[in-house]
């Protein structure tokens, strides 16, 4: 007869093996979609890393948002001109890690009777997942981070059983610290879940207790902060500045139009989905799960898929329209469904199965869709269209986004031995481009004008379109690209769409 023990032990490798075969499978996903070229803030962190005059002015001497320390320190080692399958290795390797560990953190989550099936479709959820296949292959500090929160994720977890084990302090401090250098909204998902902890505790054990943990918790946490506050606060000493990108004023409509673009790209729907239907189905997604799981269990995805947008809207925060400031509340959401689905699909009645796994291959179908778009066309081939440009020798260009370009052009230039140069077609007599760049930030091709007029009205100059170069996804910049046409303009034209 075979033990209950060996049966228990064949099922935990089979586990394991299951586990670690969709690692691999995300960690191929990650390298296909990273083959592409840099784009933008990629290409600005390096940029940034000019300003570094040795290794420990990644931390105080660079005072920027877009510099994410960590991330950083891989780019100052591999150098600025490395293949970008080597600049985007790091966020490769720990966005592939984000599947083991969103694992475990479900499985414990959902407790002996459903925690092997969820652990299972948390790790698929992960390595499969448009976002985090996008951010998992993009060299920025987001892969970094979510992992991170995924570690805290279990650390918290296991606070709960253990709250004297001082290995599990110190993950805490750890994987908060870590995650704070990746990137700074670390922050948010950290109070999130430690909130969350602290409610657990209430729930189950009584408000005296839950203070006494509240207090080493934020203890914690604040150690955990410190290392990344502490560069952010030198930085700002020494070069007398906090700097950033271009600010977007806090609306409600860019703040619902973020948590829609990361839970579209999530659930794998279209990416012309409009925002309240993806934000109702998530709704509805969300309550039908909540109500599937334990009730402890609800705290903490309560509190990462909530929490969060309550805290933008307080305190008014800028460019929320943008998908990455929401990874958070997607990677909550994900663990809350794979756990739900677990339930569902362990439940005897078959109607209640279908839709479950109705669900998840819906799911399967649409992010495949949207990795299969950003491996074939990534997040946009400005090299090709600078080489088109210069076909003919070293050219005049001129943009709408002229800092944007400008940084992408120059890198290539130093990079790849290019030589056009920007100029401003601002007053009649000034230097004329030949070429003109229209970019635009959006996750698919929007098509524009075949002709379009640039400069003064008194003396514009025509342009052709001469070729398009998408980007696809949650990043990336499309570019238009326009050539000079011969002869003065004669015809008013609309110019390009605006981007969105």
């Amino acid at each position: 007869m075979i033990s209950t023990q060996r049966i228990s032990s064949d099922r935990e490798t089979a586990w394991r093996l299951a586990v670690a075969g969709l690692t691999v499978l995300g960690l191929a996903l990650r390298v296909a979609a990273g083959r592409g070229e840099l784009w933008l803030d990629e290409i600005w962190s390096i940029d940034l890393l000019r300003r570094a005059h040795s290794f420990g002015e990644i931390f105080w001497g660079i005072s920027h948002d877009n510099n994410h320390f960590l991330n950083s320190v891989w780019l100052w080692i591999v150098g600025p001109y490395a293949p970008p399958l080597v600049h985007r290795a790091a966020s490769i390797v720990l966005g592939s890690a984000c599947a083991p560990l969103a694992a475990w953190a479900a499985r414990r989550d959902a407790g002996e009777r459903y925690g092997w099936a969820a652990g299972l479709l948390a790790a698929a959820f992960f390595a499969l997942c448009h976002p985090f296949v996008h951010f998992g292959s993009e060299a920025r500090g987001y892969a970094g981070m979510t992992a991170m929160q995924l570690w805290l994720w279990i650390a918290l977890s296991r606070l709960l059983e253990k709250p004297e084990d001082r290995r599990v302090w110190i993950e805490i401090v750890a994987s908060i610290a870590l995650g704070c250098l990746f990137n700074l909204t670390m922050v948010v998902g950290a109070g999130m879940l430690c909130a969350a902890y602290v409610l657990r505790v209430a729930f189950a054990e009584g408000r005296t207790v839950a203070v006494a943990r509240a207090v080493r918790v934020v203890m914690l946490a604040f150690y955990g902060v410190a290392p990344a506050g502490a560069a952010v606060l030198a930085g700002a000493l020494y070069t007398h500045m906090i700097e950033g990108g271009e600010r977007h004023a806090f609306t409600l409509g860019a703040l619902a139009d973020g948590q829609a673009a990361i839970y579209r790209a999530t659930l794998g729907l279209p990416m012309g989905t409009p925002a309240p239907a993806v934000l109702a189905a998530v709704a509805a997604i969300a309550i039908a799960a909540l109500l599937a799981v334990p009730a402890q269990a609800r705290i903490a995805p309560l509190a990462a898929l909530l929490g969060p947008a309550a805290l933008e809207w307080l305190a008014r925060a800028p460019n929320l329209e943008f998908a990455r400031f929401h990874l958070f509340s997607a990677t909550a959401f994900l663990l809350l469904v794979a756990e739900a689905l677990a339930c569902a699909l362990a439940s005897p009645r078959a109607p209640v199965r279908a839709i479950a796994i109705a669900g998840v291959a819906a799911a399967a179908l649409g992010a495949g869709v949207q990795n299969a778009a950003l491996i074939e066309i990534g997040r946009g081939d400005y090299a090709r269209a600078v080489d088109e440009m210069e076909a003919g020798g070293a050219a005049r260009y001129a943009s709408n986004m002229s800092g944007e370009t400008t940084t992408v052009v120059r890198y290539l230039a130093t990079r790849d031995g290019k030589a056009s140069a920007y100029v401003d077609y601002d007053r009649c007599g000034a230097p004329a481009p030949d070429w003109y760049v229209h970019s635009v930030y959006a996750p698919r091709m929007i098509p524009q004008p075949d002709e379009i007029l640039v400069g003064p009205t008194q003396c514009p100059l025509r342009f052709d379109k001469a070729g398009e170069f998408p980007a696809w996804g949650l990043s990336g910049m499309q570019w238009t690209l326009y050539r000079r046409a011969a002869g003065p303009a004669h015809r008013p034209s609309p110019g390009p769409t605006p981007g969105e």
